[in-house]
């Protein structure tokens, strides 16, 4: 089982969780992460002709887990160790 481990900004409060755990607790987060990169992917990749572009998925954003929550999320929290 995946155990996530993240830190508080400010108070450097730590806390591990499991995935599932992480996506309840952090809904709000998550999804703005998700939206987040959804939007810098498509941006990135407009010019491109149509039948090279990427249609992307949950699994594209999970492959880079902890650097998307902390760059896209702009939650107090981030991803210390993913493990």
């Amino acid at each position: 089982m995946m155990q996530i481990s993240i830190k508080h900004k400010r108070s450097c409060e730590q806390r591990v969780l499991s995935y599932d755990e992480l996506k309840t607790q952090f809904k709000n987060e998550f999804e703005r992460a998700y939206q987040g990169f959804i939007r810098h992917e498509t941006e990135k990749n407009a010019f491109l002709p149509e039948f090279m572009q990427e249609h992307l998925t949950e699994a594209d954003f999970l492959l880079s887990l902890q650097w998307n929550f902390n760059n896209y999320s702009r939650s107090e929290w981030y991803i210390s160790a993913i493990r």
